[in-house]
């Protein structure tokens, strides 16, 4: 999925992460415990 940067797809979702997604979103600048939340091997988006 491509981001609009409208962050209605960002709003109470269990949204799962790819490594792909993470180290994209580490080379924007932010930091991991920013955006994400980690249960066992599953990386989700923080809301």
């Amino acid at each position: 999925m491509r981001c609009l940067n409208c962050g209605k797809c960002c709003e109470k979702t269990k949204m799962e992460l790819s490594s792909e997604d993470v180290e994209r979103l580490e080379g924007a600048g932010y930091h991991r415990e920013e955006f994400a939340v980690i249960k066992g091997r599953v990386i989700r988006l923080r809301n």
